[in-house]
């Protein structure tokens, strides 16, 4: 899913191959445009986008793309509208693209819908050029090898109430059944000292952000 917020095209480019399913969310579409291909699905309100982009979402449309316009004025944003329909038609691993960065509170909402897959059991995560964030549900598990790792920090959160039992093992910070409260930075800035960093806990919502500088 390529998102309508800040998009790093260089970065984000190899992301997008002809395995994947390929969603335009919006301003989104204009990313799709400038690497000259074509999505499999457009989604969006396309209130606020240049009226070249329009044209190459009508053009798609009119070569099999199917596109899925949303009214202005609605609940739901348009990601959380291409996540949904990403959620019923694939089983693999969700990417979210352009999702991060620019406004505030775009980037926040962003973040609240990785629980929507949660609720299908299936992997979602927001990228971009510097963080990859996923959100798991307790009990849960986390295992990141060391030369894998996205970036140089991992950093752990609660989200929506505390999390319980929280271990991390391998790492320069290790911790031991703590509870992870929502109003301090202790679990911020880790690093993966063994050959994988592990993360259980036993119970909550927890955000796992992979950062690099």
């Amino acid at each position: 899913i390529v998102s309508g917020g800040k998009v790093n095209m260089p970065f984000c480019r190899p992301f997008v191959t002809s395995e994947c399913y390929r969603i335009a969310v919006d301003r989104g579409a204009g990313a799709f445009a400038a690497w000259g291909i074509r999505p499999d699905l457009c989604v969006g309100d396309f209130d606020s986008i240049p009226p070249g982009i329009v044209r190459d979402v009508e053009k798609w449309e009119a070569e099999g793309c199917e596109v899925i316009r949303l009214p202005e004025e609605k609940d739901d944003t348009d990601t959380e509208a291409a996540l949904g329909v990403a959620l019923s038609r694939c089983d693999g691993t969700i990417t979210i693209l352009g999702g991060l960065g620019g406004r505030a509170d775009h980037s926040l909402s962003n973040i609240r819908l990785l629980g929507l897959g949660l609720e299908k059991s299936q992997p979602v995560f927001l990228v971009d050029e510097r963080n990859r964030i996923r959100m798991l549900q307790g009990p849960g598990e986390c295992v990141i090898e060391k030369a894998q790792q996205y970036g140089k920090y991992v950093s752990v959160f609660p989200f929506d109430g505390d999390v319980e039992g929280l271990c991390m093992e391998g790492f320069a910070y290790p911790l031991s059944d703590f509870r992870l409260t929502g109003f301090l930075s202790r679990t911020v800035s880790n690093e993966i000292t063994a050959e994988q960093g592990r993360i259980t806990f036993t119970a909550g919502i927890l955000l796992v952000v992979e950062s690099r500088d």
